[in-house]
């Protein structure tokens, strides 16, 4: 179950509390989906770990990821992450390949480094 789309955003993060606020909500709504008789897997929210493609600050994006680490994470089985090509209406189809594939790869890596007891998902 994917309970999150980008809380880390700087328009969405202070709504919902920041990682502990989300956290507490993403706590609070995979207990009522176990109640409902779900068991499947459920995921937390956690962003590429460099410069958003569309602006943004780093260290955000940082001290989230970092706030997830650190918090009790126990009740999520998985990680998501969303990884956007860069345009083609700003670059040809090999670059895009082959930077995309590289940026994707370490992506992965470092999230992986980061949430080791953790499934990733690449979602978008």
């Amino acid at each position: 179950m994917k309970l999150a789309n980008e809380y880390h955003l700087p328009k969405l993060v202070v709504d919902i509390g920041r990682p502990t606020g989300y956290i507490r909500h993403a706590r609070r709504a995979t207990g009522a989906l176990r109640e409902g008789g779900y068991r499947g897997l459920v995921n937390l929210a956690a962003p590429r770990n460099r410069k958003p493609r569309g602006g943004g600050a780093l260290e955000a994006v940082r001290a989230w990821n970092e706030r997830l680490v650190a918090a009790d994470t126990s009740d999520f089985d998985a990680v998501i992450l969303h990884h956007y090509y860069p345009s083609l209406e700003t670059t040809n189809l090999d670059i895009v390949y082959k930077e995309s594939l590289t940026e994707l790869a370490a992506d992965v890596e470092e999230l992986r480094a980061l949430f080791p007891l953790k499934q990733l998902w690449i979602t978008e």
